[in-house]
Parts: C-alpha cells; structure tokens; sequence
C-alpha cells in the first residue's frame, strides 16, 4: 500500500524532458589554492563558477577515498534492510531532522510531487543542553549495520576538509579568512545518505527525475561522487547541465545562505537529479554534507557586496534559522512551533520588501491568523 501511495504521489515527478547542453561543470584542483603563484586564478576560477553555475568540483582535497567507499558501502547495506526494520529509525517523530525518511515524504519548492528516493539523516553530536536548546533530536544510530561507524568516520575527515574550502569561499567574498569557520564550527550541519530506486518508469526514453528541481538551504554542500550519474544543474541562461566529474573529485555547490550574503553575487543553483534513460537506468546512492551556520547567524546581505552588485539589496536581512524555517513551511515539512517562529520573526515581511516571498508561505500563515498587515495586503495583491 505504502508503495503503491509513493508511485501516485511521485507520478507527476517522473515525467521528464530532454536535458539541454552537454558540458559539465568546472573542475577546480586545490593545490593552485595552495601554490602562491596560482591562487588568484584559483580564486577567481571559484568566484565565476559559483557565479554562473553555483557548482563546481575540485580535484587533490587530500580525503581518503577509502573513507567514502565504506561510507557508501554501509549505506547500501542499511537501505537493503527490510521496510520494517529501516521504520524503527522514522525520522517524522523527530520532526524530520534525524533518521530515516521514506519514499514520498519529500517535495521541492516548486513542485506538489514528492520525490523518488529514501535517506538517512545524521547530524553533529550536541550536548545535552544544545539539542533541548535548538530543538534538535539526538541521532539515531540503526544497530543492524555499521553505518554510524563509518558515517561519523566520513563525516569527521569533511570536518577538517569544510575549514580549507570555507577560507577560499572568504577570498572569493573579501571576507577575513575565519568568517565562516566562526560560524559554521558550532554551526547544525548534517549528513544526508540517499538511495534513488532503479526506476521502474522511463516516459519518453528519457528517464526519471529522482529529485525535482530545488535549491540547497544552507551555506553550502560537499558530496563525493555519486555511485552513478544523475545530477543536473541549471546556468543562469536557463540550460541544464549533467554533472560528470573526476571519480576522486568532490562537488560543491552554494546553497541560500550563500546567496543572501552575497546578494545574489554567488547564486544558490537550481538542481535537479534526473535517471539515464533505458538500459542505462540503475539504482543512485549519494552522501551530501549540508554545512550550517548557528541558527542566530546573520545572512544578511554584505554591506559591501551590496555595492559590487548594483548598490541594490535584492535579499532579505535574516538570521540563518528565519530563512530556514520559511524555507520548511514551504516545502510542507514544517512543524507548528516553526510556523510560528516564522510570523513572529517578521522575517516574510522582509523577503516581501525585497520581492523573495512565497505565496504559499504567506497563506499558510493567513490561514493560522499569524498574517501580518504587510502579508495581507501582499496576499490582496495576488488575488487581484
């Protein structure tokens, strides 16, 4: 019954054009960072990339590709585990944010069909004091399997990797080398394991998309080569590119944080993760590391940055948790407390001052009676 529900709910989700373009995205090596006499043409390689794609992948990262096979390989053994027995790590009691998620319970932003896929979800052991502070659920480990033992491994080897990347990221901004590593060393940053089924559907000969097309929330994503191809990204001219990259590579990709800061200097790409189509359709498994900042972070444009891009704010001023849980309302995984946090923070006035609302945040606020004046009147507008 539960798959029969996914496939309805997915079916919308697994029609699929034809993909436009056949470049990839650019490849950057980490040690012309390193080289004194390459790293302004390092830096300025990373700054187009993120600014045309929100993409790239980079090439001699030092991790040890050991670490991420047997971080794949646990994985792979963990979603082979029977339904029942993946269901006593729900991730819905813990309000989404530790454990495991099955088929259909996630949409993107710009579509009502859920995706086709199942994930794992882990995030930094906290204290005591800060899961009851943030309202974050402790993880939860399956026993079955060896995958807490070589998730956290992989997940500790990114660790050190984040604070190298995060100081390309401040020269690529004008920022002080420590910017981010300020806020993202206490910052909730999580792991998310995911397997996308062989598809069963393949409209067209082309294949089926795994994951609609969406936007990251958060500062940025590092994820290793996925065990098959799939990932799409969209440029800035509307064109859609495959990603296919070196095996020992790892993509990086901007998220909304990293927009908003720059003002939409560095863009937070809109991807997509799409099939091969006929013979070449096959299982995906993936491992994307979300890094964070605390959820009193500020992301609010860069006064400077401002000025490098028109001397126009086009972003809301935000902390990291407000542009988060607007973000959960609209793709209907938000809790009530959320909602909530979301009127009283004003944060939906803000993005509409700068025209980044969204319609269906601003009724689900209407329809709870948290709806501002300013939201009234937007809605007004709308329905004009």
């Amino acid at each position: 019954m539960k798959q029969l529900l996914f496939m309805l709910l997915c079916l919308p989700a697994l029609l699929f054009c034809q993909q436009e373009g056949d470049n990839s995205i650019p490849v950057l090596d980490l040690n012309e960072y390193y080289n004194s006499e390459t790293r302004e043409q390092f830096i300025d390689q990373m700054r187009d990339a993120l600014s045309e794609y929100g993409f790239f992948a980079m090439i001699n990262t030092g991790i040890d590709q050991e670490v991420v096979d047997r971080a794949y390989e646990a994985s792979k053994e963990f979603f082979a585990l029977p339904f029942e027995t993946k269901m006593k790590y729900d991730i819905t009691p813990t309000g989404m944010q530790r454990g495991y998620a099955y088929y259909g319970i996630e949409t993107a932003q710009t579509t009502q069909a859920a995706d086709f896929k199942e994930f794992f979800f882990l995030g930094r052991d906290l204290t005591d004091e800060e899961h009851t502070d943030r309202r974050i659920p402790k993880n939860q480990w399956p026993e079955e399997t060896s995958l807490k033992a070589d998730l956290k491994s992989y997940f500790s080897v990114l660790e050190g990797y984040m604070e190298t990347l995060q100081e390309c990221f401040c020269c690529v901004l004008d920022l002080p080398l420590d910017y981010f590593h300020t806020m993202t060393k206490e910052g909730d940053c999580m792991m998310r394991s995911i397997h996308y089924p062989a598809p069963k559907l393949n409209v067209c000969g082309e294949g089926s998309v795994w994951a609609a097309e969406h936007t990251d929330t958060d500062l940025y994503a590092i994820l290793p080569k996925a065990t098959c191809d799939g990932l799409e990204v969209k440029k800035r001219d509307g064109t859609w590119v495959r990603v296919q990259v070196p095996d020992d590579s790892f993509i990086i990709n901007g998220g909304d944080y990293l927009e908003n800061l720059s003002n939409g200097l560095l863009q937070s790409s809109v991807h997509r993760v799409v099939s091969l189509p006929g013979e070449e359709a096959k299982e995906r498994f993936s491992i994307v590391y979300f890094i964070h900042p605390r959820p009193s972070d500020d992301m609010s444009p860069l006064p400077h940055i401002i000025e490098q891009t028109g001397g126009v704010q086009k972003f809301p001023n935000a902390t990291r948790q407000e542009l988060l849980f607007e973000r959960l309302v609209n793709v209907r995984v938000a809790t009530e407390w959320m909602i909530d946090e979301v009127a009283e923070s004003g944060v939906v006035d803000r993005m509409i001052d700068v025209g980044r609302d969204n319609e269906y945040v601003l009724r689900q606020l209407e329809m709870r009676g948290l709806a501002s004046e300013k939201v009234l009147d937007r809605l007004a507008e709308l329905d004009q």
